[in-house]
Protein backbone atom coordinates (compact mmCIF):
# COMPACT_ATOMS: atom_id res chain seq x y z
CA UNK A 1 0.00 0.00 0.00
CA UNK A 2 1.04 3.42 -0.77
CA UNK A 3 -0.21 6.79 1.39
CA UNK A 4 0.54 10.38 1.61
CA UNK A 5 2.43 11.77 4.29
CA UNK A 6 3.82 14.74 6.05
CA UNK A 7 7.79 15.16 7.25
CA UNK A 8 6.64 16.49 10.81
CA UNK A 9 4.59 13.48 11.37
CA UNK A 10 6.70 10.30 11.01
CA UNK A 11 9.75 8.96 12.23
CA UNK A 12 12.09 6.12 11.71
CA UNK A 13 10.48 3.59 14.31
CA UNK A 14 7.03 4.75 11.98
CA UNK A 15 8.19 4.31 8.59
CA UNK A 16 10.05 1.09 9.67
CA UNK A 17 6.37 -0.39 11.20
CA UNK A 18 4.83 1.24 7.89
CA UNK A 19 7.51 -0.83 5.92
CA UNK A 20 7.11 -4.18 7.83
CA UNK A 21 2.78 -3.54 7.55
CA UNK A 22 3.31 -3.80 3.73
CA UNK A 23 3.95 -0.21 2.38
CA UNK A 24 6.16 0.50 -0.07
CA UNK A 25 5.58 3.95 -1.34
CA UNK A 26 4.79 7.32 0.25
CA UNK A 27 4.37 10.86 -1.14
CA UNK A 28 5.10 13.37 0.31
CA UNK A 29 4.48 17.28 -0.33
CA UNK A 30 7.63 19.65 -0.04
CA UNK A 31 6.48 22.65 -2.88
CA UNK A 32 9.48 24.47 -2.83
CA UNK A 33 13.18 24.59 -0.82
CA UNK A 34 12.69 28.12 -0.36
CA UNK A 35 12.32 28.99 3.50
CA UNK A 36 10.42 32.27 3.14
CA UNK A 37 7.37 30.75 0.51
CA UNK A 38 6.89 27.69 2.38
CA UNK A 39 6.62 30.16 5.72
CA UNK A 40 3.99 32.08 3.55
CA UNK A 41 2.15 29.28 2.04
CA UNK A 42 1.98 27.71 5.93
CA UNK A 43 3.66 24.73 5.61
CA UNK A 44 5.39 24.02 8.46
CA UNK A 45 8.10 22.05 6.99
CA UNK A 46 11.42 22.83 6.20
CA UNK A 47 13.67 21.24 3.17
CA UNK A 48 16.06 19.43 5.99
CA UNK A 49 13.34 17.21 7.25
CA UNK A 50 11.78 16.20 4.01
CA UNK A 51 15.09 15.51 2.78
CA UNK A 52 15.59 13.56 6.30
CA UNK A 53 12.44 11.96 5.84
CA UNK A 54 13.11 10.92 2.10
CA UNK A 55 17.08 9.33 3.66
CA UNK A 56 15.48 7.00 5.73
CA UNK A 57 12.81 5.79 3.06
CA UNK A 58 15.49 5.00 1.02
CA UNK A 59 17.29 2.78 3.62
CA UNK A 60 14.11 1.13 4.40
CA UNK A 61 13.62 0.21 0.84
CA UNK A 62 10.26 2.74 0.63
CA UNK A 63 9.49 4.45 -2.50
CA UNK A 64 8.76 7.96 -2.72
CA UNK A 65 7.28 10.83 -4.97
CA UNK A 66 7.77 14.55 -3.99
CA UNK A 67 5.58 17.13 -5.07
CA UNK A 68 6.92 20.56 -6.39
CA UNK A 69 4.65 23.55 -7.28
CA UNK A 70 6.45 26.50 -9.02
CA UNK A 71 4.38 30.00 -9.37
CA UNK A 72 3.96 30.62 -5.58
CA UNK A 73 3.06 34.34 -4.61
CA UNK A 74 6.11 36.63 -4.84
CA UNK A 75 7.87 34.19 -6.71
CA UNK A 76 10.76 34.85 -8.70
CA UNK A 77 12.16 32.91 -12.09
CA UNK A 78 15.50 32.36 -10.27
CA UNK A 79 13.92 30.72 -6.99
CA UNK A 80 12.30 28.73 -10.25
CA UNK A 81 15.61 27.67 -11.10
CA UNK A 82 17.06 26.98 -7.67
CA UNK A 83 13.93 24.66 -6.66
CA UNK A 84 15.41 23.13 -10.10
CA UNK A 85 18.87 22.83 -8.88
CA UNK A 86 17.66 21.50 -5.08
CA UNK A 87 15.80 18.96 -6.99
CA UNK A 88 18.91 17.89 -9.14
CA UNK A 89 21.00 17.94 -6.23
CA UNK A 90 19.05 15.25 -4.36
CA UNK A 91 17.47 12.71 -7.10
CA UNK A 92 19.24 10.17 -6.30
CA UNK A 93 17.24 9.72 -2.77
CA UNK A 94 13.48 10.36 -4.61
CA UNK A 95 12.04 8.08 -7.01
CA UNK A 96 9.86 10.66 -8.49
CA UNK A 97 8.95 14.10 -8.89
CA UNK A 98 4.94 15.27 -9.45
CA UNK A 99 5.79 18.61 -10.83
CA UNK A 100 2.78 21.51 -10.82
CA UNK A 101 3.92 24.59 -13.02
CA UNK A 102 1.74 27.85 -11.94
CA UNK A 103 -0.52 27.95 -8.93
CA UNK A 104 -3.90 27.23 -9.88
CA UNK A 105 -6.39 29.65 -7.91
CA UNK A 106 -9.70 28.30 -6.37
CA UNK A 107 -12.71 29.87 -4.56
CA UNK A 108 -12.46 30.24 -1.32
CA UNK A 109 -8.56 29.78 -0.50
CA UNK A 110 -5.79 32.22 0.66
CA UNK A 111 -4.49 32.43 -2.65
CA UNK A 112 -7.67 33.64 -4.47
CA UNK A 113 -7.68 36.57 -1.99
CA UNK A 114 -4.58 37.29 -2.39
CA UNK A 115 -4.56 37.03 -6.09
CA UNK A 116 -7.72 39.53 -5.88
CA UNK A 117 -6.08 41.65 -3.38
CA UNK A 118 -2.92 42.40 -5.66
CA UNK A 119 -5.01 43.34 -8.48
CA UNK A 120 -3.58 40.46 -10.16
CA UNK A 121 -7.31 38.94 -11.24
CA UNK A 122 -9.47 40.20 -14.13
CA UNK A 123 -11.51 43.11 -13.28
CA UNK A 124 -14.57 41.26 -14.49
CA UNK A 125 -14.17 38.07 -12.84
CA UNK A 126 -16.58 35.78 -12.05
CA UNK A 127 -16.33 32.43 -10.36
CA UNK A 128 -20.22 31.86 -12.12
CA UNK A 129 -18.77 32.53 -15.64
CA UNK A 130 -16.88 29.80 -17.13
CA UNK A 131 -13.96 30.96 -19.56
CA UNK A 132 -10.98 29.40 -21.04
CA UNK A 133 -7.86 31.02 -20.20
CA UNK A 134 -5.60 30.44 -23.66
CA UNK A 135 -2.23 31.53 -22.16
CA UNK A 136 -2.77 28.47 -19.84
CA UNK A 137 -2.16 26.13 -22.52
CA UNK A 138 1.79 27.07 -22.23
CA UNK A 139 1.55 25.07 -18.99
CA UNK A 140 -0.44 22.40 -20.57
CA UNK A 141 -3.75 23.63 -18.22
CA UNK A 142 -6.45 23.74 -21.00
CA UNK A 143 -9.43 23.88 -18.54
CA UNK A 144 -11.27 26.99 -17.34
CA UNK A 145 -8.96 27.19 -14.00
CA UNK A 146 -7.45 30.66 -13.15
CA UNK A 147 -3.70 30.29 -12.66
CA UNK A 148 -1.54 32.56 -10.68
CA UNK A 149 0.84 35.17 -13.31
CA UNK A 150 2.56 37.53 -12.10
CA UNK A 151 4.71 40.37 -13.40
CA UNK A 152 8.61 38.51 -12.40
CA UNK A 153 6.56 35.26 -13.45
CA UNK A 154 4.57 35.30 -16.18
CA UNK A 155 2.85 32.62 -18.13
CA UNK A 156 6.15 32.65 -20.79
CA UNK A 157 8.55 32.24 -18.12
CA UNK A 158 6.50 29.49 -16.26
CA UNK A 159 6.61 27.71 -19.70
CA UNK A 160 10.21 28.24 -19.61
CA UNK A 161 10.50 26.66 -15.96
CA UNK A 162 8.32 23.62 -17.59
CA UNK A 163 10.29 23.32 -20.65
CA UNK A 164 13.48 23.33 -18.33
CA UNK A 165 11.89 21.01 -16.10
CA UNK A 166 10.82 18.61 -19.21
CA UNK A 167 14.21 19.05 -20.53
CA UNK A 168 16.26 17.71 -17.47
CA UNK A 169 13.78 15.12 -17.40
CA UNK A 170 12.95 15.77 -14.11
CA UNK A 171 8.95 16.25 -14.36
CA UNK A 172 7.90 13.01 -16.39
CA UNK A 173 8.59 10.19 -19.09
CA UNK A 174 7.59 11.14 -22.11
CA UNK A 175 4.84 8.12 -21.97
CA UNK A 176 3.43 9.95 -18.88
CA UNK A 177 2.93 13.32 -21.10
CA UNK A 178 1.45 11.85 -23.87
CA UNK A 179 -1.75 10.40 -21.83
CA UNK A 180 -1.59 13.50 -19.89
CA UNK A 181 -1.75 15.60 -23.15
CA UNK A 182 -4.46 12.80 -24.68
CA UNK A 183 -6.74 12.41 -21.31
CA UNK A 184 -6.50 16.72 -21.57
CA UNK A 185 -7.60 16.98 -25.03
CA UNK A 186 -10.63 14.71 -24.45
CA UNK A 187 -11.36 16.72 -21.53
CA UNK A 188 -11.55 20.28 -23.66
CA UNK A 189 -13.31 18.19 -26.14
CA UNK A 190 -16.12 17.08 -24.01
CA UNK A 191 -16.06 20.87 -22.31
CA UNK A 192 -16.91 22.71 -26.13
CA UNK A 193 -19.71 19.68 -26.74
CA UNK A 194 -21.40 20.61 -23.37
CA UNK A 195 -20.58 24.41 -24.15
CA UNK A 196 -22.55 23.75 -27.66
CA UNK A 197 -25.73 21.99 -25.88
CA UNK A 198 -26.10 24.58 -23.38
CA UNK A 199 -26.34 26.84 -25.98
CA UNK A 200 -27.97 25.41 -28.41
CA UNK A 201 -30.69 24.75 -24.74
CA UNK A 202 -30.57 28.73 -24.36
CA UNK A 203 -31.16 29.94 -28.11
CA UNK A 204 -34.22 27.11 -28.24
CA UNK A 205 -35.60 28.48 -25.06
CA UNK A 206 -35.07 32.47 -26.16
CA UNK A 207 -37.18 31.35 -29.69
CA UNK A 208 -39.73 29.76 -27.65
CA UNK A 209 -38.98 26.19 -29.41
Amino acid sequence: WECEIRADTVDKDLLKLMKESGCYYINIGMETSNLDHLRHISKGVSPEQVLAVLQTCKELDIRSKVFFTFGHMGQTFRECLDDIRFIQTNRKNIDFFAVTVGMRIYPGTRLEREWRDCGLAPGNFSWGECRQWLKNLLILEPGDIPVLYQKQLGPFRLFAVLFILLFKRLVCTERFLLRMSFENSVGFVKFVKLQFRYTLHRVSRLLGI
